[in-house]
């Protein structure tokens, strides 16, 4: 994955999402959470990954997708909250089986 300054997997081993630090390896694995990001719908994926994970801008994804660029914005936002979900109960699961 390219450096980010959202986030580096590479060497930091950090993602942000939505002000949500999230620590691999101490809280999901990178192969997890590369999973829940698969796992989201193909409109929320893509911008997803598009502004995330390739850098691409909205004015960008828009002209790339055929969609408005607010289009994209909601699109990631609401990639970014469905994941941040996705990764609170998997916490909570493993919170609660742990103990």
């Amino acid at each position: 994955f390219p450096s980010h300054d959202r986030y580096s997997i590479a060497d930091q081993n950090l993602w942000i999402i939505d002000e949500t630090s999230i620590q691999l390896n101490e809280t999901i694995s990178t192969e997890l959470l590369l999973k829940m990001i698969q796992d989201l719908p193909d409109q929320y994926r893509m911008v997803f990954s598009l502004y995330e994970l390739d850098n691409y801008s909205h004015a960008e994804i828009s002209s790339l997708l055929q969609i408005s660029e607010g289009t994209s914005k909601s699109n990631l936002h609401r990639a970014k909250q469905l994941l941040k979900n996705k990764i609170e109960e998997y916490s909570q699961k493993n919170r609660n089986h742990g103990s």
